[in-house]
């Protein structure tokens, strides 16, 4: 078969397909050039961005270095300028290397200190040049901010963390943890409990400097004695109040080993006879004059406008008539002492059953009060405490029912304390819990509602939550104190 040439129409056609071909390249091209380069641009501040969130927020975080303003905004600088260049190096993305460094500014309103950071760099056009545009500036700001920390740590000193050698390792920790925060612009206070509980270091910005400072008080932190967990954790709240900085990030950390059994309380006189041993009213008399009076009876549990007052916990020898309350004798004032029946010397052994004996609280005591000292109820989640069916006192808390501190009282005092200090509406505090050991363990359910962490059972989305940390023995309390003071960076941010 002959092949036929193509037509001249035919040569044409072909010829304005190849036109148009390149015409359409022509146009094309460029938006093709154009995309990539945007596309460029775009990455590079992308990745500018992430350098400059990292520095700010490094920055504001660092603010803890330093002893004045002045050394903890340069600290806040230069950490802030080495993030931001460990994220984004000079030439990086053929960025042009002689880009000026970023300008890092700190700026302090309030309670508040911000770090700001604004970088301009030069991107490379690698399309666009054709059409002489050789190079774009992309200019980034960035700013993290990091309120003022009002933070009380509540530390049980009880005998139980020297018996496991957990009360160096403890002191350690939070030595550690305490650096983490700024002198000069926040409040940090210690609270210690055992048998009593103690404000040893008020709250105060000059934590680091002053003499002795917070850091010589707990590292001579003697442990031993038992766990008044609802005075340790009032007396936090109450520093709290005092320095009354609504604008702040209010903090309690409590830290224990166990569960808290003791409680403190005005303690009405038995002045009537009972049906229960002993049954003879006690001829207490209370000498003390309370006008004049300078003792503070919450921190030291000894004195007020009642009849006695004192610390009061389960028995320490189970034999001592199987589960009776004891009040320590030698917390109550000996003017308070005059004609009791607990006189004897502290420490005195019991018997359940000696008419002068300082573990015998009913001796002495008519009943236990519905609330502590702090004014908070003994009753709640963790059970009711028995109560007297007959006689003058009934219907009032017994006073020889040991086990019902231990396993309720104390329980409670903290549980209900704990609602009460996050229910604070102008300071809304945030409190953090640590717990150490088996004791521990066997208390998480009080220590997650303590903490309103979103695992317990009573847990309150409309509320500030918190945080709970169990460990097992002393070797993770570093880790679970610098967890903490991590959440609480993060939450002044």
């Amino acid at each position: 078969m002959r092949q036929r040439n193509p037509s001249p129409r035919n040569r044409q056609e072909r010829g304005f397909v190849l036109l148009l071909t390149v015409l359409t390249m022509l146009a094309v091209l460029p938006i093709i050039g154009m995309a990539v380069d945007i596309g460029m641009i775009y990455l590079v501040q992308t990745r500018l961005s992430a350098a400059i969130d990292a520095g700010a927020l490094a920055g504001a975080r660092s603010f803890q270095r330093g002893m004045d303003l002045a050394s903890q905004t340069a600290s806040a600088q230069d950490t802030a300028s080495r993030y931001f260049r460990a994220n984004f190096p000079k030439g990086y993305l053929g960025t042009d290397p002689n880009s000026p460094d970023p300008t890092i500014d700190v700026a302090v309103a309030g309670a508040k200190r911000t770090v700001t950071i604004t970088s301009t760099v030069t991107a490379p056009m690698y399309f666009l040049r054709y059409l002489t545009i050789n190079s774009a500036p992309v200019t980034v700001t960035g700013q993290a901010t990091r309120g003022d920390v009002n933070l009380i740590m509540v530390m049980d000193r009880s005998g139980s963390l020297a018996n496991s050698g957990s009360c160096t390792p403890m002191k350690a920790a939070a030595v550690g943890f305490v650096d983490k925060f700024s002198e000069g612009r926040d409040n940090v206070g210690l609270v210690t409990f055992a048998r009593s509980s103690t404000k040893n270091f008020p709250a105060s910005l000059t934590f680091k400097t002053s003499s002795p400072s917070v850091t010589d008080i707990i590292n001579n932190i003697s442990c031993a004695g038992w766990t008044f967990g609802s005075g340790g954790l009032a007396m936090g709240y109450e520093e709290l109040q005092r320095l009354n900085q609504p604008g702040a990030l209010n903090v309690i950390v409590y830290f224990t080993d166990g569960m808290p059994n003791v409680v403190a309380a005005d303690f009405p006189i038995k002045r009537s006879t009972t049906s229960y041993t002993p049954t003879a009213a006690s001829s207490c008399v209370n000498t003390l004059n309370f006008l004049t009076g300078t003792i503070d009876h919450k921190n030291t549990g000894v004195e007020g406008p009642f009849q006695i007052t004192g610390l009061i916990n389960p028995p320490k020898d189970p034999a001592d008539n199987s589960g009776t309350a004891t009040v320590r004798e030698d917390m109550i004032p000996q003017a308070q002492r005059t004609s009791c029946r607990v006189t004897a010397t502290a420490g005195g052994s019991p018997s359940g059953t000696s008419s002068d004996n300082p573990d015998r609280a009913e001796m002495d005591i008519a009943y236990i009060p519905d609330t502590d000292l702090w004014g908070t109820s003994l009753d709640g989640y963790f059970g009711s405490p028995a109560r007297y069916t007959t006689g003058p006192y009934t219907g009032k808390i017994r006073a020889d029912n040991g086990s019902d501190l231990e396993f309720k009282m104390g329980l409670n005092a903290v549980d209900n304390l704990a609602v009460k200090i996050r229910h604070d509406a102008t300071l809304k505090p945030v409190i953090f819990t640590i717990g150490l050991g088996t004791q521990a363990a066997t208390d998480s359910d009080l220590l997650h509602r303590v903490a309103n962490d979103p695992g317990a059972t009573n847990y309150e989305s409309s509320y500030q939550a918190g945080k709970y940390i169990y460990v097992a023995d002393y070797t993770g309390l570093d880790d679970a104190f610098l967890t903490i003071a991590s959440e609480i960076l993060r939450l002044s941010m």
